[in-house]
């Protein structure tokens, strides 16, 4: 007799007890119909609920838990590491945590990343990146979005004093709705929404329709100054940076990144934008020529999750001690280096950082991640990048 059971990566298959003792033959079928085979021990879960269903003579297969429970014993399990961390923390003495909601991510949830580990990625990065800049080439859709926003932003944009008009990037905008506040906030900047999820921007009708891409829910003015764009965002500071024609007629002004994925499992550090190959191409477009600009604030950055920002600015650290501009980096690359660390001195970057500090849930939120964190009393934390005073 043979049970088929379902569980989360495959099917279990009971084959009859060998040589009349209490241990079963369990085979794991995958998705290629291949099997691995293993004694399992009586006592164990899996022998008992195979058992079970053998004395009941049910050869039927369970049937898949809902999504929607899944995210309630997700949930669950959430709020069991948050009330371990808080006794942990009683224990030793330490200051109690917030109280936890469904969206908190914290130390119980993911380690932080340690601090040698992290300077020798971000090292890592800044030593290849002429082979990443080289082997990695702009997606085609990246490209087209590039000069689509060239083109905006030199018909739509107002001149500064030095000529050139000022942009602000809102990469990984999701849906495009803190793009268009910005625009309303800066009317004197052209503000350029990125997000590579053509099913997020399709959400906001002013990316379907561009005579109403400068147009918000509750604003009953038209700036005509945003522009949203499907893109890559690595590929986009790329493009920036490496296009003559936008270096000379466009300076990015300011720099937004709300709520970037958190990506909170060890295993998935170098997703995250202070762990990943592209960091040193975001840390040279603030490195641009911004004496004319008139606000000091570079980059800001925001999450939910406070340990993210402080890897973010220990990453930022690093690159200010080993990086440079992209002057240097292009010497690197005219004389064929494979290394950009035996150019670059470190940035002697004039930059003071701010933060992690929590916002007040008074703010005006920017994004439906934002909303949603205010309405349920999650702690939001902003890090900004400000050009240093020298006065």
């Amino acid at each position: 007799m043979r049970v088929c059971w379902r569980l989360a990566m495959g099917h279990f298959l009971l084959a009859s007890p060998v040589a009349g003792r209490c241990r079963m033959a369990v085979a794991l079928q995958g998705r290629h119909q291949r099997a691995a085979f293993a004694l399992i021990s009586p006592r164990s879960v899996y022998a008992r609920q195979l058992s079970h269903y053998l004395q009941n003579g049910s050869v039927h297969e369970t049937r898949r838990i809902p999504l929607e429970e899944r995210r309630r014993r997700g949930a669950i399990m959430h709020r069991r590491k948050r009330r371990l961390g808080w006794r942990l923390a009683a224990v030793s003495g330490e200051e109690a945590a917030a109280p936890a909601t469904r969206y908190t991510i914290d130390d119980s949830v993911c380690p932080p990343t340690d601090p040698g580990t992290l300077q020798t990625i971000v090292q890592k990065h800044i030593r290849t990146l002429p082979k990443y800049w080289r082997s990695k080439p702009v997606a085609n859709h990246t490209a087209e979005a590039f000069e689509e926003a060239l083109e905006f932003v030199l018909q739509h944009g107002k001149t500064s004093g030095d000529g050139k008009v000022k942009v602000i990037l809102d990469g990984g905008c999701g849906t495009g709705r803190s793009s268009l506040l910005l625009g309303e906030m800066h009317p004197d900047c052209v503000v350029i929404g990125i997000d590579q999820s053509l099913a997020r921007l399709s959400r906001n009708r002013a990316y379907n329709s561009p005579e109403e891409r400068t147009v918000s829910e509750t604003s009953t003015q038209q700036n005509g100054n945003v522009l949203l764009l499907r893109a890559e965002l690595s590929d986009l500071w790329k493009c920036c940076l490496s296009s003559d024609r936008w270096r000379q007629n466009v300076c990015i002004a300011k720099q937004y990144l709300l709520y970037p994925n958190p990506y909170p499992k060890k295993a998935r550090t170098k997703s995250r934008f202070y762990a990943h190959p592209s960091f040193p191409l975001l840390m040279m477009t603030l490195m641009e020529d911004r004496s004319f600009v008139g606000s000091d604030e570079l980059l800001v950055v925001r999450s939910n999750w406070n340990g993210y920002l402080e890897e973010f600015k220990s990453a930022v650290h690093v690159w200010s001690k080993h990086g440079s501009d992209f002057e240097q980096f292009q010497c690197a690359l005219d004389a064929d280096a494979n290394r950009f660390d035996e150019w670059a001195g470190g940035s002697q970057a004039k930059w003071e950082i701010t933060g992690p500090r929590r916002l007040s849930d008074e703010s005006q939120p920017l994004t439906n991640f934002e909303a949603k964190y205010f309405e349920c009393g999650e702690p939001v934390f902003e890090l900004s990048i400000h050009e240093r005073n020298l006065e």
